[in-house]
């Protein structure tokens, strides 16, 4: 699959990985095997199973999503997170941090052709948790000066954007925002916490359905529990496809 113009309504569906070890992992990529092709990989299973897991995933013609949120850092340590991405032919990568964060990851990739995705806020964030740490102005004086989400997203997209993010983490009711920020071009938005349609919404606070969040303008959705906790995954995956495909013959349509 070529990134990032997927071509078919399952290509947009990022399955995320999100259990211990490898035999777990590989049971449901076997499940889905016909069905999903782009795994993420966070920090439980890298932490287990380190980039073997990530080779086993390539070497079966997946794409994969390092999802490691990798913040500001020394330069050559960017370098090189970047390079070890480059070689082992992973497909987008997570970032959390300063323009030079995103200027040195933009150097290191050089024409390579992996995606430097940009966090604009965590999926489980409110206002009142965005106060609790200081990304929205708080009263104490000791915080950024933003009065709402969006203030704080405009700031950290339009940044990373012009330092060389690819693209954006972007959830729930912020997607269609984002899109909105940058009407001259397209970058790669990828949704997490989607739920299908009826699914538990957990701790997410900015939930979109599958139909809803292409809709808004995702390019690619990140679906974890609602699929690894079903009855039967490959069901539930289905069900996102189709809601995908809902979405796809009515953006088509207008």
């Amino acid at each position: 699959m070529k990134i990032p113009n997927p071509t078919l309504p399952s290509e947009r569906l990022i399955f995320a990985l999100d259990v211990p070890d490898r035999e777990r992992a590989l049971s449901y990529v076997e499940q889905l095997d016909g069905l999903v092709s782009f795994y993420k990989v966070g920090w439980e299973l890298f932490l287990a199973e380190g980039l073997s897991i990530v080779r086993e995933l390539k070497a079966k013609g997946h794409n994969v999503f390092l999802d490691l949120k990798i913040q500001d850092d020394v330069d050559e340590t960017v370098n090189r997170y970047i390079q070890v991405a480059i070689r082992e032919h992973i497909d987008l990568v997570t970032l959390h941090g300063s323009e030079r964060l995103f200027e040195a990851a933009k150097r290191a990739k050089g024409d390579a052709s992996l995606k430097l995705l940009s966090l604009t806020l965590l999926s489980n964030m409110d206002e009142a948790a965005m106060k609790d740490i200081a990304l929205l102005d708080n009263g104490t004086g000791y915080c950024l000066p933003f009065k709402k989400p969006e203030d704080y997203i405009r700031w950290k997209a339009t940044r990373t954007d012009q330092a060389g993010a690819d693209g954006f983490i972007a959830s729930g009711r912020f997607v269609r925002f984002v899109r909105s920020l940058f009407p001259n071009n397209h970058p790669l938005i990828v949704t997490p916490g989607v739920r299908p349609s009826g699914a538990a919404h957990a701790e997410h606070k900015n939930v979109l359905t599958p139909k809803a969040a292409i809709l808004a303008g995702s390019d690619y959705l990140v679906v974890g529990r609602p699929i690894r906790d079903a009855d039967s995954p490959r069901g539930t995956a289905e069900k996102v496809v189709r809601e995908i495909t809902e979405a796809l013959a009515s953006l088509a349509a207008s």
